[in-house]
């Protein structure tokens, strides 16, 4: 008859595995709040990619509505636009000014200005060009 001897090393106890679990469940939580930060800057981003083409197609279009010549000064125009659930308020002025270290009154400073909420806060993109008629 053959007599078996158990070890009391044998196997993981009530600690170890307790151990083991709480690791785990440490490690997932960092790689979900990683996961989520991730997610958040992506989305930013894209908003802010959104804006910034917004931006650029209103210089385009106050460009194209002069056909080349130098617009007319204006007040601060707005305008909202609404993309995928993301409101867009779009505002621009143009001012008679040169760039700095240039003497000239043939250019025009615009300044495009977009706002939208992300997140509970309110975000702004700002583009500066000048306008000249200079060949």
């Amino acid at each position: 008859m053959v007599k078996w001897k158990l070890s009391k090393k044998a196997g993981f106890g009530l600690v170890e595995a307790l151990v083991a679990t709480s690791f785990l469940v440490v490690v997932m939580g960092a790689l979900t709040y990683l996961m989520h930060y991730s997610l958040r800057a992506t989305r930013s981003a894209g908003l802010r990619t959104v804006a910034y083409n917004l931006a650029q197609e209103k210089l385009e279009t106050i460009y194209n509505d002069n056909r080349g010549q130098l617009p007319a000064e204006t007040n601060q125009t707005c305008s909202n636009k609404t993309l995928n659930d993301i409101q867009f308020k779009i505002c621009y002025t143009v001012t008679r000014q040169a760039p700095a270290g240039v003497d000239s009154e043939r250019y025009r400073k615009i300044k495009v200005k977009v706002n939208w909420q992300e997140y509970h806060k309110n975000r702004e993109l700002e583009l500066l060009t000048y306008f000249t008629d200079v060949d």
